[in-house]
């Protein structure tokens, strides 16, 4: 499945980049940008047993997607982002976690079990923090 949304362009300062390469040649198949009004990094991606995809980094901005249910989540300082799309791109959830005020999270690690309930490893003012989202 080539994989890219071309709704989703480049928004605000630096965005998650996902591609997909063709595993002979290295020729890019299709791509997408996720983020938002500030500067996101993805640090992490994981394959559900569906095919889906979930992925995980750090955000200090809003992201406006408009169209998928929750249009606006404010991340206050940098926290963590969960984002699942499916294989061809189309974001099926997003979401942020971390706390208020100035603590600084990131996600550094994703992984998916069996019953694709999605694990999160956070680094959060240099205290490693895990949460676990059951699906």
């Amino acid at each position: 499945v080539k994989y890219g949304n071309p709704g989703f362009g480049h928004n605000g300062g630096n965005d998650c980049f996902i591609a997909s390469v063709d595993p002979f040649d290295g020729s890019l198949q299709g791509y997408s940008f996720y983020g938002g009004s500030g500067d996101e990094a993805g640090e992490s991606i994981r394959f559900t047993s569906e095919n889906d995809i979930v992925f995980t980094g750090t955000t200090n901005g809003d992201f406006n997607t408009g169209i998928y249910g929750d249009p606006v989540k404010t991340a206050e300082s940098e926290k963590i982002f969960v984002m699942k799309t499916d294989s061809a791109g189309g974001m099926l959830w997003y979401t942020f976690i971390g706390g208020t005020g100035s603590n600084t999270n990131h996600g550094t690690g994703i992984e998916v079990d069996s019953n694709n309930d999605i694990f999160i490893c956070e680094i959060c003012n240099k205290m490693l923090v895990i949460f676990v989202i059951y699906t």
